[in-house]
């Protein structure tokens, strides 16, 4: 079974690092360090930040709970849809939530922010978003920032971390300028190691003082603490990888079939969100790709107040797209033409 629904790099880990990973197996028998100390010399310097700018999280969502217990603010303002993690972590933490509708739109709203900025303590900004890819450039939030210093911006980078300019886009590296600025990153995703939980934050050295005091220790495992400086010393290799995932989504949103995807939206990311044309019988089709060996995220289940059906597919390599390529096609011809004559 290809699997193109978890929305992670399709080409990591590398036969090299689980390698590693293997030989490390008998760390299971200890303990992690208590809190894991981000070292990484050229990923600090690339970002412009020192270790006691970052820590690690067990994954982002962990991350997300940390930062919105240690503020202990009272509104939060959010985008729908977007990740769907930070809706129930904001429940979790007794936070009133106030949503925003997205328009299928390439861009955030700028008055839709500011308006949500106005009327909450924090607001969450998934760019580019998951799943719908809005986004914003750096300057523009930036400018958000300054100007609402007694606003606090969450910024969720883990959709970003798969574009080739990830290093111009991020605001990693404003986090000491910006004290109401913090970042989060999933290493889950650009690094296929879900099952590890490697989240990062990323705020100034007061912000993540408070964060980490309230984060039990002990509280991410060993393989994740052994390898987490490994994994960050491959982010300047990344790029390469990035423009393979690229390639190959462009082959496929070229050769999907029109007659089943109506329309595609994708911006250099971890995955392709695909609208299906009206006349495609939504949960027939995902089952039919199910049942020939391909699974892609049913992301109208996920996300039920999208008002078309889309389907939600994840970066793979050039053999498996030629193969949900054929699927397409074939479905077309032994449902879809006969649907419409």
């Amino acid at each position: 079974m290809i699997d193109l629904s978890k929305n992670t790099n399709c080409y990591y880990p590398s036969e090299r690092i689980l390698k590693k990973m293997k030989k490390s197996i008998d760390t299971i028998n200890y303990y992690s360090d208590a809190y894991v100390k981000i070292e990484d010399e050229d990923f600090l310097k690339t970002y412009n930040i020192k270790p006691e700018n970052v820590i690690l999280t067990n994954g982002s969502m962990e991350g997300m709970d940390l930062i919105l217990r240690s503020l202990k603010l009272k509104k939060i303002g959010l985008f729908y849809p977007t990740f769907w993690g930070i809706k129930e972590i904001s429940k979790n933490n007794n936070y009133n939530i106030l949503e925003k509708k997205l328009k299928m739109e390439p861009e955030y709203n700028m008055e839709d922010i500011i308006d949500l900025v106005k009327k909450t303590n924090i607001i969450y900004l998934c760019n580019d978003n998951n799943p719908t890819l809005h986004s914003i450039n750096r300057k523009t939030l930036l400018n958000v920032i300054k100007e609402n210093k007694d606003k606090y911006f969450l910024i969720d980078e883990t959709t970003l971390s798969f574009n080739s300019k990830y290093n111009q886009r991020s605001l990693i590296r404003y986090v000491n300028k910006y004290p109401n600025l913090i970042v989060v990153l999933s290493l889950s995703k650009i690094f296929g190691i879900c099952g590890l939980r490697c989240g990062l934050v990323f705020a100034n050295k007061k912000t993540i003082k408070e964060i980490q005091s309230i984060q039990l220790p002990y509280s991410n495992n060993t393989i994740a603490t052994a390898f987490v400086n490994n994994f960050l010393s491959e982010f300047k290799k990344l790029n390469n990888c990035r423009a393979k995932i690229n390639k190959n989504f462009k082959f496929l949103i070229n050769n999907l079939d029109k007659d089943i995807a109506k329309k595609t939206y994708y911006k250099e990311s971890s995955f392709v969100l695909v609208e299906l044309n009206l006349t495609v019988n939504y949960n027939n089709f995902v089952e039919y790709i199910k049942d020939n060996g391909i699974v892609v995220s049913k992301i109208n289940q996920t996300y039920p107040n999208l008002e078309e059906n889309y389907i939600r597919i994840s970066s793979g390599k050039k053999g498996d797209f030629k193969k949900l390529i054929k699927i397409f096609k074939d479905y077309k011809e032994k449902y879809y033409e006969k649907s419409i004559h």
